[in-house]
């Protein structure tokens, strides 16, 4: 997925990239490291980049709006909303 996001130029004009607590555990048939694919992919963007974040499939889902301003503090892992949620 990361790659088709690649090749559409889409994670070039991002600003930044929250992504979410990976639940997906490896198969250990497969030498796939999910944080090393991530890394491989988001670090040479310069750009900032935090994991962890608790969406997806997981207990204690954080709600996020979909087409909101954010600002992304990822040295300290937070992400701000900076308008309204509503329009």
């Amino acid at each position: 997925m990361l790659t088709h996001l690649w090749l559409a130029r889409k994670l070039q004009v991002a600003a930044g990239f929250a992504i979410g607590h990976i639940t997906v555990h490896r198969d250990r048939r497969d030498d796939l490291d999910l944080a090393a694919v991530i890394r491989d992919r988001l670090e040479p963007l310069g750009k900032p980049c935090y994991s962890g974040m608790a969406t997806g499939h997981v207990s204690n889902i954080l709600t996020l709006p979909l087409g909101v301003q954010v600002e992304i503090d990822a040295n300290r892992g937070v992400m701000t909303t900076t308008e309204g949620a509503v329009i």
